[in-house]
């Protein structure tokens, strides 16, 4: 999942290929250590939600599970 990421996004903002084009989706950007979440609205307007890369797997593979 989050490994399989490719690394040319390391340090880029980007969404899912699922998110709808009315951007009402969050953005991603994966650094060596720690996942960066942002509103896609907001981007400009609050700082982003961090979460170490084991935690945001682990929150990946129990939402793939449910």
């Amino acid at each position: 999942m989050i490994d399989d990421v490719p690394t040319t996004t390391h340090g880029c903002w980007f969404k899912s290929s699922y998110s709808n084009p009315s951007n009402n989706c969050v953005e991603i950007m994966l650094t060596e250590n720690v996942v960066h979440v942002r509103d896609t609205k907001a981007r400009n307007d609050r700082l982003p939600v961090l979460f170490r890369r084991d935690t945001w797997r682990t929150f990946l593979e129990s939402m793939a599970t449910d």
